[in-house]
């Protein structure tokens, strides 16, 4: 039986492969992907950027004030001063389609990528002692 061809092998750690492609390709990405959107760091000024958003299901969190839409996403944009935000910190907000989000975690960074985990609570219903009855 003959040998196999060797197969090339990356010397490279996985990380830093991937974080060269994104680099590379990270413009053609948020063009093909990615939507305008206005990021409102706490310092500085608004910067408008591309960027990929993800929005997840919206959970009901029940309270006894009401009801509250929870509503959770990932935003992933490159790092770079010249295209976007550099260092995205809590807090932070997001402005899409004319709804303000909240940066609430950092869930990745490399040296020219981040996700982000953007949060939106919204009341569904009030009830209680200041509630209006409206029957």
């Amino acid at each position: 039986m003959a040998d196999a061809p060797a197969l090339g092998v990356s010397i490279m750690p996985v990380d830093s492969a991937f974080s060269e492609d994104v680099l590379e390709s990270g413009p053609d990405l948020l063009t093909s992907f990615g939507q305008t959107v206005t990021y409102n760091p706490s310092v500085g000024d608004p910067v408008s950027m591309e960027a990929i958003f993800d929005e997840d299901e919206v959970r009901e969190e029940f309270e006894s004030k009401g009801t509250t839409a929870a509503r959770r996403g990932k935003l992933s944009f490159l790092r770079d001063s010249d295209l976007g935000v550099v260092d995205p910190t809590i807090n932070d907000t997001v402005t899409i389609k004319s709804e303000t989000w909240a940066v609430g975690d950092i869930l990745d960074m490399s040296d020219n990528w981040a996700e982000v985990e953007l949060v939106r609570d919204e009341r569904q219903e009030v009830s209680g002692p200041d509630y209006r009855d409206r029957g």
